[in-house]
C-alpha cells in the first residue's frame, strides 16, 4: 500500500508543477512561465491553451519508446526479437512480474493522473478573463488524451481502476477494477464532450487534438465495443468535413519536417531540444547501430518474416507496395533522405534480429538533418492516429453492417491503395481491410488491437510464422508458431499492483452506481 501512495505522490508532484512543459516553438508560442506560480497561472486565454501543452509530450515518455512495439508489433505478430526483456511477447510465455506490465501501466496511468490534474487546476483556477468556451476548449483536450490512455489500458488489461481525480484516488488504498463496459463508457463521455467542446482547428492549431479528431478515436472505440453505425457515421462526419487528408507520398509521413502534416490527427509533439524527456526515443530501438551518429541504434526489435513476406508482389516475386521501404530496411536499399543519401548495408550480419532486414519507420537519422536532438530523444512525432485510419475505419464500419455498401467500402479503401500504388479491390472483405492495415500501420502501435477485432484471431495468431534465419541464412529457417488461448487475449494486471493493493484482483465493480 505505501507503494501505491508513492507511486500517485510522485505523478501528482510532477504533473501539478504548473503542467507547463513546452512542446516546440512551432506547436505554440507561449509566455514564459517561469515568472508565475502555480495559483497565479490559469489567468488568462493564453495559459489556458498553454496549460494543455504537456498532454503531449514527456508523460507519454516511457509508454511512446520504451514500451506500446512490445504490445502491438511482438504480440501481433509484425516483430521478432531475441532481447531475454521482451521476446516472451512472442511466445506469450510471461506472468504479470514481467516489467512491461509494469512499465506500460505505470506510464499510461501517468498520462491519465496528468490529464486529471489539468481538468482540476484549470476548472477551479481558470480567471475571470477567460470564457466558459476557452476553459471547456482546453478540457475537451485534457480529456481526449485521457481517453486515449484508458483506451490502451482497457484493450490490454481488461476490468481497471477508473481515476477521475487522481488526487483523492491517491488517497484511497483499496481501490477496484471496474468493469470493462463502464471503462468504455467512461472514454466515449470524455470523447463525445471533447468532441462537443474543442473550438481550435487543425489549420488554427496545429498538433492539437481537434473535435474531428476526438470523433475519430471515438469512431475507434465504437469498433471496438461493435456499435458499427455509431462508428460508421462518426467517420463519415470527419471524411465530410475536409479538416484532413492523405499525405501524397507514404515515405513523406515519417520526415521530422514534415510533423503536424495534413494527415496527422492525434500526434506526439516532440521537441529537437535534447532533453531527454521531450524526444522520441524510438529511433534508439528501432535502428540498427551506425545510423543515429551516437552509440543508441539497438535494432531492439525487426519485422518478422511473415510480416516481410504478406506484402503484394508482381509476377517476378518483386514487392510492388510502396509502403514496403519507408516501414522495412533490407539490403542495398537507398534512402536519399536518411543523412543525406544512405545505403543500407549488404552485410547479414548488420541485421541483429534474424529476419535479414530492419525497421525503417520511425528511423530519421543523425539529429543535424532532422531537426536537433541526441541520443533516445528525436524532433519527429509519434503518430497515435491519422486520416488513413478514419478512412480504413470507414470501411470497417461498412463491411460490419454499419451504414453504407461493399461499392462505398471499395472506395474508401481504395484511396490508401492508390497511395501505396496497389490496385483497388472491387469486393472487399473485413480480411481485406486487416492485411491493408497491417501494411499502412506497421510499427505504429496497431496491430494487437487490429488483431483483437478480427473474427478468428485465435486462428489468426496460431498461424503467424514467428521464426527466424538460422546463422544469417536465407536456406536455414527456424520456424516458430505460437497458440494463443482466448484468456491470454487479456493481459495480467502488473504483479507489483496487486502486491501494493490486494483488491485490485477481486471481482470488479461499478464505476457508475
Amino acid at each position: 500500500m505505501k507503494k501505491t501512495i508513492k507511486c500517485f505522490t510522485i505523478l501528482l508532484q510532477v504533473v501539478c508543477l504548473v503542467i507547463l512543459n513546452s512542446c516546440s516553438e512551432e506547436f505554440l508560442e507561449r509566455d514564459s512561465e517561469s515568472q508565475f506560480t502555480k495559483d497565479q497561472f490559469y489567468q488568462t486565454p493564453e495559459q489556458i491553451a498553454v496549460a494543455t501543452n504537456s498532454l503531449y509530450i514527456s508523460s507519454w515518455k516511457n509508454w511512446a519508446s520504451n514500451t506500446f512495439w512490445v504490445f502491438s508489433e511482438l504480440a501481433g505478430g509484425n516483430g521478432i526479437t531475441t532481447d531475454s526483456r521482451n521476446r516472451d511477447f512472442g511466445t506469450f510465455i510471461f506472468d504479470s512480474s514481467h516489467e512491461q506490465f509494469e512499465n506500460s501501466w505505470a506510464s499510461l496511468y501517468g498520462v491519465v493522473a496528468q490529464s486529471n490534474s489539468v481538468i482540476k487546476a484549470i476548472t477551479n483556477q481558470a480567471g475571470p478573463e477567460v470564457s466558459k468556451a476557452q476553459i471547456d476548449n482546453a478540457i475537451g483536450e485534457a480529456r481526449a488524451m485521457r481517453a486515449t490512455a484508458y483506451f490502451f489500458l482497457v484493450r490490454l488489461y481488461g476490468d481497471i481502476p477508473i481515476y477521475e481525480d487522481t488526487e483523492v484516488s491517491a488517497l484511497n488504498t483499496d481501490i477496484k477494477r471496474n468493469f470493462v463496459a463502464d471503462v468504455y463508457r467512461f472514454i466515449k463521455e470524455d470523447l463525445e464532450f471533447a468532441a462537443d467542446n474543442i473550438t481550435h482547428t487543425k489549420a488554427g492549431q496545429p498538433g492539437r487534438i481537434t473535435a474531428n479528431a476526438a470523433k475519430a478515436l471515438l469512431a475507434k472505440v465504437n469498433l471496438h465495443t461493435k456499435d458499427y453505425d455509431k462508428a460508421y457515421n462518426l467517420t463519415l462526419d470527419v471524411v465530410g468535413s475536409n479538416e484532413y487528408a492523405l499525405m501524397e507520398n507514404y515515405a513523406d509521413l515519417f520526415l521530422t519536417e514534415n510533423d503536424n502534416n495534413k494527415e496527422s490527427m492525434i500526434a506526439l509533439q516532440w521537441t529537437g531540444t535534447g532533453d531527454f524527456n521531450e524526444g522520441n526515443g524510438l529511433q534508439s530501438m528501432f535502428a540498427y547501430s551506425q545510423i543515429t551518429g551516437f552509440s543508441d541504434g539497438w535494432s531492439a526489435i525487426g519485422p518478422s518474416i511473415d510480416l516481410i513476406e504478406s506484402y503484394e508482389k508482381d509476377d517476378s516475386d518483386v514487392v510492388i507496395d510502396q509502403r514496403f521501404d519507408p516501414t522495412l530496411m533490407t539490403p542495398g536499399t537507398v534512402y536519399s533522405e536518411l543523412n543525406q543519401g544512405y545505403v543500407v548495408s549488404n552485410d547479414p550480419s548488420t541485421f541483429t534480429q534474424r529476419a535479414l532486414a530492419g525497421i525503417k519507420k520511425y528511423v530519421v537519422g543523425r539529429p543535424e538533418f532532422n531537426g536537433g536532438g541526441a541520443q533516445q530523444s528525436y524532433a519527429n512525432n509519434t503518430y497515435i492516429l491519422r486520416y488513413a485510419d478514419v478512412l480504413l475505419m470507414h470501411a470497417e464500419a461498412i463491411l460490419r453492417g454499419g451504414g453504407g455498401t461493399v461499392d462505398d467500402a471499395a472506395a474508401v479503401l481504395k484511396l490508401v491503395r492508390d497511395r501505396a500504388g496497389l490496385d483497388p479491390i472491387d469486393a472487399p472483405n473485413l480480411s481485406d481491410i486487416f492485411t491493408e492495415r497491417r501494411h499502412e500501420f506497421a510499427f505504429e502501435g496497431e496491430r494487437w488491437y487490429d488483431v483483437l477485432r478480427m473474427d478468428n484471431r485465435l486462428q489468426y495468431l496460431a498461424n503467424i510464422e514467428r521464426g527466424y534465419y538460422n546463422n544469417n541464412d536465407r536456406n536455414d529457417f527456424i520456424s516458430i508458431k505460437t497458440t494463443v488461448t482466448e484468456d491470454q487475449l487479456v493481459f495480467p494486471i502488473p504483479l507489483n499492483e496487486v502486491i501494493a493493493n490486494p483488491k485490485i484482483k477481486e471481482s470488479p465493480v461499478s464505476y457508475y452506481e
